[in-house]
């Protein structure tokens, strides 16, 4: 315990005099490893590493004069006495010095004073460790750009009929200057940075004909007037060139230049017009679209879709042209479409026949049969014209049934029943012996037409075969039948 505490004592003992040095020394070697480690992780400011030398030399400047203070230890102090009953004797150990003679504080000062030099070493050591390295050569291409830094290119083209300038002013030779875009630095270096000639990569020239083909492009106000589509345009590689028509500013510079060829080719108008034919006599859908008109280069086709109506058809779904050489106008036509099967009702058309069958005839020209063309669908069923029946038959109806309205071809055939109502005489003349014939006698009848009739009017005179055959009669279909009989 004694030990320790003649250790912590950096005023009155000699040990603790050496450990408050020792911890001085370590102390400025823990500054100068801070300093090592700051530079190593590429601290670039050498002042501030000066600054912290200067304050590891005033801690060092500062330690050495609490070192030196025994001028001020006028007092006695009584830790001495206290260990003379530790110090061993002369007979245990003959070398120690006597209890007597144990040396005074004056005696200390040369054990302390001697990591001075030390401490002084290292303090003038730092500054060779200290030295900042040669600064490195920083060329343009390396320097960093801010985030904003943006690369202009100029956009000039040449038209292939120069008789058609599109009303534009040409800037130099055959060239017109359009405008400019920008795009990022890092993406295009600068043509300040570049030689002339130098050409832009794939990926900057696909960003930059990007940017011109969107219309993101700012137009000289010179040519802002010309009127063209810039995938009309072939393009050559964007390359660093001299100067930039139409802009002063970049007279006598380099400059990035964007060259095209642009083909001129005349427009024609295509117009579609919509229209509606009435069957019946309704008027046009009120939702009937309006003309549409649209300007196509020569070469190109033309596609338009038929605007959809509800209930109606159009005669054309899909306006197409493989190649518009001239002005052109087209006409849709839409039809009522009743039963939305998407077939015009106009073209939806059926044939009705009426048929005279084999007992009767029709009035006109054709006494067999009757036929109605071009029926639209849903229309009422046309009325058959009269019939005359045959002698003896009666109209019985249609086969099949007359539907009401026509929804297919279809065939009607007149059917015929016989009369069994026919109404006959048979009258008996027998024949005098003059020759002459008179009356015997008549009976009325009705009948079946064309049914036989089996009849025996007394008569006795004739020979039995002439008498069978006259007994058979055929009756047949008149208004008033009349047999007689001689």
């Amino acid at each position: 315990m004694r030990s320790i505490v003649r250790f912590m004592d950096a005023r009155n003992t000699a040990e603790g005099k050496f450990l408050s040095v020792l911890l001085s020394v370590l102390l400025v070697f823990s500054f100068l490893n801070v300093t090592m480690f700051t530079e190593r992780a590429g601290a670039d400011e050498t002042m501030e590493s000066t600054e912290l030398v200067d304050q590891v030399n005033d801690s060092i400047e500062e330690e050495p004069v609490s070192a030196e203070e025994p001028e001020a230890e006028a007092v006695p102090e009584e830790e001495p006495e206290k260990e003379t009953a530790e110090i061993p004797s002369p007979t245990e150990n003959p070398d120690q010095t006597p209890v007597g003679e144990e040396p005074e504080a004056d005696d200390e000062v040369p054990a302390q004073a001697t990591p001075e030099p030390v401490v002084v070493k290292q303090v003038q050591s730092v500054p060779s460790v200290i030295v900042a390295p040669e600064p490195l050569e920083i060329t343009m291409a390396d320097k960093p750009r801010p985030e904003s830094s943006m690369t202009r290119v100029y956009v000039f083209i040449e038209l292939d009929d120069p008789s058609n300038n599109l009303g534009g002013t040409v800037g130099f030779d055959k060239w017109y200057t359009i405008g400019y875009v920008e795009l990022p630095s890092d993406e295009l270096r600068p043509a300040t940075e570049c030689k002339l000639h130098d050409a832009a990569d794939g990926a900057a020239q696909a960003k930059i004909e990007t940017l011109v083909n969107s219309n993101s492009i700012n137009r000289l106000p010179l040519n802002k007037g010309m009127e063209f589509d810039y995938e009309d345009i072939t393009w050559n590689t964007a390359k660093v060139a001299s100067s930039a028509a139409g802009y002063a500013g970049e007279d006598g510079k380099l400059t990035w230049h964007l060259d095209g060829k642009l083909t001129v080719r005349a427009k024609y108008d295509v117009t579609v017009k919509y229209a509606y034919h009435s069957e019946d006599g309704a008027p046009a859908p009120s939702d009937l679209p309006d003309t549409y008109t649209e300007s196509v280069k020569a070469g190109q086709g033309f596609t338009k879709n038929t605007p959809h109506l509800d209930g109606y058809v159009a005669d054309l779904s899909v306006v197409r042209i493989e190649k518009v050489m001239g002005n052109q106008v087209v006409t849709v036509t839409y039809h009522k479409d009743s039963n939305g099967n998407g077939v015009p009702d106009c073209e939806e058309t059926y044939t009705v026949k009426y048929q005279s069958g084999d007992h009767g005839s029709f009035v006109g020209n054709n006494p067999a049969e009757a036929v109605f063309p071009d029926i639209l669908t849903g229309s009422q069923t046309p009325v058959a014209p009269s019939l005359t029946a045959a002698a003896g038959w009666v109209f019985e109806g249609w086969e099949p049934e007359v539907a009401d309205t026509v929804t297919e071809d279809v065939t009607y055939i007149a059917q015929w029943k016989i009369r069994d109502d026919v109404p006959y005489t048979v009258q008996h003349f027998q024949q005098k012996l003059d020759g002459s014939y008179e009356l015997a006698g008549a009976i009325d009848y009705q009948g079946t037409t064309d049914a036989f009739r089996m009849g025996l009017f007394g008569i006795t005179a004739l020979p039995n075969a002439l008498k069978e055959m006259m007994q058979t009669l055929l009756l047949k279909a008149l208004s008033r039948a009349m047999v007689r009989w001689f």
